[in-house]
């Protein structure tokens, strides 16, 4: 369970686009890391994360996530 300050952090730094003409939408978002994974709810650990962004796409009536990239 990531602490409140990471959780913040990784809402914040969200970002989303809604579907474009083409009916692709796109999002970004943190995928939370710790360095300390016997405390992981101390909020003096240093934040470390990794980006991951995801094209939505409609396929056969279900919405499936489509990898982009990481981003570092």
């Amino acid at each position: 369970m990531p602490n409140d300050r990471l959780i913040r952090a990784i809402d914040d730094t969200a970002e989303f686009q809604p579907q474009n003409r083409d009916g692709r939408g796109w999002f970004m978002a943190q995928v939370p890391v710790t360095t300390e994974p016997d405390d992981p709810k101390n909020d003096e650990i240093p934040l470390m994360g990794l980006a991951s962004s995801f094209f939505v796409r409609e396929l056969e009536g279900l919405y499936a996530l489509e990898f982009e990239i990481f981003h570092l």
